[in-house]
């Protein structure tokens, strides 16, 4: 077995869909088994010696972390002193649209923007999609509580909104985003995750779909809007996928896309961008003025409308997954706990 340190991102986000699980120790994680079935840490280490060999021509000689709650994440250094994120991505996966994804990062890295660069993939070995990319170390997170972050996130997903305009079919390349993202199954997507179970909605609790359904209508009907602009960004655009330098974004990780309006994208960051609690309306509301700011496009009346749309939605997800836990999640901060004391605030900015 290669050496260990731990020395990648401590465990981020409260809500359920999107909780970075990083282990120092040698369990195997439900995820590990779940997605490359081997129980043993002898067995998942040779694996992944094995992966690398093949794929970058050099093995691993220190695992720097592993990660992951719906992909399995290997940071390591290599023997020719490269260190490289191997991602074993759970299945159902759609390798064109990983692919599209891929070139989509090379573009932005060649324009100068934050990601990891890809070095190998996606592609499939013993059954299994599996991509290695560099690893960026640069920057400390950041909970999104600072203003200047919170513009700094902001301004980062309409700048990569603009750079992505130039990747050819991208657009429907990546036309299945994640299941967060997925608010025309109305009033609830099938999770991504199979610890949750959407199918029915406990007792006294039939408000969040409601919630959820009202929101989802606004953004249905967006989609029948005449001249309608689509544009693709990351699809969890949150603090916990970013990394900061004196308020300056520098590092930008876990590269899942989602093509669609402006407003409909940066209100379902703006719903979910904090990684200390769930937005409150003042929030979104601040969040939503940042990016029109950077987009340099002033929304609408009705664009404005929509953005807050996406940002309900985005949180009545978060709040689903959050009842969905055996504990009832609603301590402070959560999505579920920001609904029950804010909902009429959030509703009154839809029209």
């Amino acid at each position: 077995m290669y050496g260990r340190t731990c020395e990648g991102p401590a465990s981020v986000g409260r809500q359920g869909r999107r909780r970075v699980r990083t282990m120092c120790d040698d369990t195997v994680t439900g995820t590990e088994e779940a997605i490359l079935g081997l129980r043993s840490r002898a067995e998942i280490d040779a694996w992944v010696t094995r992966a690398l060999r093949e794929l970058t021509g050099s093995a691993p000689v220190r695992r720097l972390f592993r990660a992951g709650r719906i992909d399995a994440v290997y940071a390591v250094e290599t023997e020719d002193g490269r260190r490289l994120v191997l991602k074993v991505h759970r299945p159902p996966v759609d390798l064109d649209a990983r692919r599209a994804i891929a070139e989509a990062q090379r573009a932005l890295a060649r324009a100068g923007f934050p990601c990891p660069e890809p070095v190998a993939g996606p592609t499939l070995l013993d059954g299994k999609t599996v991509t290695v990319e560099t690893l960026l170390e640069s920057g400390a997170t950041h909970t999104g509580n600072d203003p200047v972050v919170r513009a700094a996130t902001a301004a980062g997903l309409a700048e990569q909104m603009r750079i992505l305009r130039a990747v050819p079919a991208l657009e429907h390349a990546v036309s299945d985003p994640p299941a967060w993202c997925r608010y025309q199954s109305s009033p609830w997507p099938v999770p991504h995750d199979p610890v949750f179970d959407f199918t029915s909605t406990p007792p006294g609790y039939e408000w969040l779909d409601d919630i959820a359904g009202r929101a989802s209508g606004i953004l249905v009907r967006d989609l029948a809007r005449e001249g309608r602009d689509v544009v693709v960004g990351h699809a969890d655009w949150y603090c916990g996928n970013l990394r900061f330098d004196d308020g300056r974004l520098c590092a930008a990780f876990d590269w899942d896309l989602v093509a669609d309006s402006a407003p409909v994208l940066a209100g379902l960051s703006a719903g979910g961008y904090r990684t200390d609690r769930t937005p409150t309306p003042g929030d979104v509301a601040a969040f939503l003025a940042d990016f029109e700011t950077a987009w340099t496009h002033p929304f609408t009346d009705a664009e404005r409308s929509t953005a807050f749309a996406a940002a309900i939605w985005m949180i009545a997800f978060n709040a689903r997954c959050d009842l969905d836990n055996l504990r009832r999640c609603i301590d402070d901060g959560t999505a579920l706990r920001a609904l029950q004391e804010h909902d009429e605030k959030y509703l009154e900015q839809l029209t």
